[in-house]
């Protein structure tokens, strides 16, 4: 990923997060997010998913650009 706030960095996404794959027509989207002056990556589902469904987003989707 690159950074949203950073563009001279770059992000590694660690923990359950890591586990989230990539596809051109996602079922979720991510943001960055600072709690208590950490950031974290905040990801949430864009459409129904189904139990045992595997998540995913579009890791070309830049989360600057939304509202």
């Amino acid at each position: 990923f690159d950074h949203p706030l950073f563009s001279q960095r770059g992000l590694i996404a660690i923990g359950h997060v890591s586990l989230i794959n990539h596809d051109p027509d996602p079922n979720c989207e991510w943001r960055m997010v600072q709690v208590h002056g950490r950031w974290m990556i905040e990801v949430w589902s864009i459409r129904r998913v189904s139990s045992g469904e595997e998540l995913t987003f579009d890791y070309g989707y830049d989360p600057t650009t939304k509202d």
